[in-house]
């Protein structure tokens, strides 16, 4: 199978989610479309201002027509405002002042809001909120969701802000649903009514039909070189939100007093406008090449998320390539494909901002702007691609052939970087990957890799390397043999040889012996030692095969209680997404969590446990 009959392959599996796409973008175009025809936009909004810039019609009709496809009562939409970063720290100097607390209902943030918060360890960073005295206290997801319970809990009389994130960030969880921030914000509004509630909509806007500010938030903010930029809006970021808030924040973004009055712009605004017109078009291409990547490494036996026919929250597409080394290969793929800067190969390096080192593919017409196709990772396990933008699905298309091109080239030692042979990388591709859940509520992966050993000569095990190596990664290895076929203590060898030689052959095993009907054995199913006897063929023996898998991936949890400070946020983030976790306690010194986690996890944050 050659890269296009896998990538036409993957979208003969995306008709559907096609359709939702198209049926959201004419949605939000209509939105727009009818906010420019209620303000009258004519040529006269896109003549630029120079000096003080009192009186601007194209800057202040820009931000009504924010505020009115937001649903809030005010806007800033500034060329000002360098970044997303910069807005949302517009909006934290804006809203607190010194000795007021900041909860953040969505566990750390971002890397490059840390240093703003001043959050970790030593002392805090100069002109960081924790400089001026003012706390913060993160509340981690539970199961991918706000735990209400958890953020009310945080509140104290000092907290005057809740701050949450829609998008993933580089985080493994699920970007949120503007609908999902409704419970938080009528608990604020309700039982806390001096808390604002600000939402980080990076990525998310024209994504859904509607934004969080719809559903209660008092604060959005975003970057337009983003999703609302278009591809077209060169530089500038928004904020929507309560006059009463947006008053307070345009102070900050100018002076006291001063406020949203002023502020020139010496170019036109013509791509701002135009930018806004074509982002649910934009947003739309951009979410179709997100999907047919998440269906691509599907088909390879990949893990993503989301996975390609799930709702989508923002334009994140998260892949976890494993390995440093085909996490480089993927980004450098990306980069190949881009129409600008193309020969420049990505390497790993000390991004500011951030706390790990940081590859970046990023060939834009607008210097970082990630509504562009682009692909970001830290450099850390498990090394997970964070893939997002394309201004057109073809190019996405395209990209993501280059991509797989570039990796094979890498890994699997072809000749030509055009083709995949049938006796080549990724041949075989009868390969999926799910979740498992029995009901417990401990849930496991499964990955299928069916044909990937048994139909391979021998020899080519180490071209085979790059993909065969993702069951050095298992916790448990299920080998499933056709107990029919009278060749099957051979091909039993083959595969023994096989994990010997990519040195898993240690990793705990469950033998099936399918089709054991076949061969006369009454009852079924049967277990001798790690031996199942089964017939799949007529779901025979499944359940309780799942059930032994689950016991024996989680055989190794052990009972824990953690108190983790608030400094090291990150570490009940993970446990909270990672582990079992059967209750939070949010005390003065910390987060008090018990969970049922891995024995690993436990040596790992072993400096944390209570007893």
């Amino acid at each position: 199978m050659t890269i296009e009959e896998l990538i036409a392959q993957a979208e003969s599996g995306l008709t559907a989610q096609f359709t939702r796409i198209d049926r959201m973008e004419e949605i939000g175009t209509r939105r727009v479309l009818d906010a420019f025809r209620e303000h009258q936009v004519a040529y006269r909004h896109f003549a630029p201002t120079t000096g003080y810039g009192y009186d601007d019609v194209g800057r202040d009709t820009l931000e009504k027509i924010f505020a009115e496809l937001f649903g809030t009562q005010a806007a800033i939409v500034r060329p000002q405002i360098a970044s997303g970063t910069h807005a949302i720290s517009l909006c934290l100097f804006g809203l607190v002042l010194p000795g007021d607390d900041i909860v953040s209902a969505t566990g750390m943030p971002y890397d490059t809001l840390q240093d703003i918060i001043g959050w970790g360890e030593g002392d805090a960073p100069v002109g960081s909120l924790r400089e001026m005295g003012v706390s913060f206290h993160p509340v981690a997801l539970r199961d991918g969701k706000i735990d209400l319970d958890a953020v009310e809990n945080a509140i104290t009389p000092k907290t005057k802000l809740v701050i949450a994130q829609r998008s993933r960030g580089y985080d493994w969880r699920p970007s949120l649903m503007p609908e999902e921030f409704a419970p938080l914000a009528k608990m604020l509004h309700e039982k806390h009514p001096g808390v604002r509630l600000m939402v980080d909509n990076c990525y998310g806007e024209f994504v859904c039909e509607k934004e969080p500010s719809h559903y209660g938030a008092d604060v959005c903010v975003g970057s337009l070189i983003k999703n609302p930029g278009g591809g077209l809006a060169p530089t500038g970021g928004y904020i929507v939100g309560t006059q009463e808030a947006v008053e307070r924040i345009a102070y900050r973004l100018t002076a006291p007093g001063i406020g949203l009055e002023v502020g020139s712009y010496a170019a036109s605004y013509q791509p701002f406008y135009q930018g806004l017109f074509m982002a649910p078009h934009t947003v739309a291409q951009a979410i179709k090449t997100a999907c047919l990547a998440a269906r691509v490494f599907e088909i390879l036996g990949m893990t993503t998320t989301p996975a390609a026919d799930e709702p989508r929250a923002d334009i994140i597409q998260a892949i976890q390539m494993r390995t440093p080394e085909r996490l480089v290969a993927f980004c450098q793929g990306i980069q190949m494909a881009s129409p600008i800067d193309s020969m420049a190969l990505p390497e790993p390096w000390d991004m500011p901002g951030y706390n790990d080192q940081v590859v970046m593919a990023a060939g834009t017409f607008v210097a970082g702007a990630s509504i562009e196709l682009s692909a970001d990772a830290p450099m850390r396990e498990p090394y997970t691609a964070y893939m997002q933008g394309g201004l057109t699905y073809t190019h996405g298309r395209i990209a993501l052939q280059m991509a797989l091109n570039r990796m094979v080239e890498q890994f699997g030692e072809l000749p030509e970087k055009t083709v995949m042979e049938k006796d080549m990388l990724f041949a075989t591709l009868e390969t999926s990957v799910r979740s498992i859940d029995t009901g417990h509520n401990k849930p496991f992966f499964l990955t299928d890799t069916v044909g990937f050993i048994h139909k391979l000569p021998h020899g080519l095990v180490k071209a085979f390397r790059s993909t065969l190596e993702e069951v050095r990664y298992a916790d448990l290895l299920i080998q499933v043999v056709d107990f029919s076929d009278e060749n099957y203590r051979q091909q039993m060898q083959v595969t023994a040889d096989t994990l010997k030689e990519l040195e898993a052959g240690d990793i705990p095993q469950i033998v099936v012996y399918n089709k054991a009907d076949k061969c006369g054995m009454e009852p079924l199913p049967q277990k001798r030692q790690e031996h199942w006897y089964l017939a799949a063929g007529q779901n025979t023996g499944i359940s309780e095969l799942a059930e032994a898998i689950e016991q024996q991936v989680y055989a190794d949890n052990v009972d824990c209680t953690f108190l983790i400070p608030y400094s090291a946020g990150n570490v009940a983030s993970y446990l909270m997404e990672e582990a079992q976790v059967f209750s939070t306690e949010y005390r003065e010194d910390g987060i008090l969590i018990h969970a049922d986690c891995h024995r690993q996890d436990m040596e790992r944050y072993k400096t944390y446990m209570t007893q």
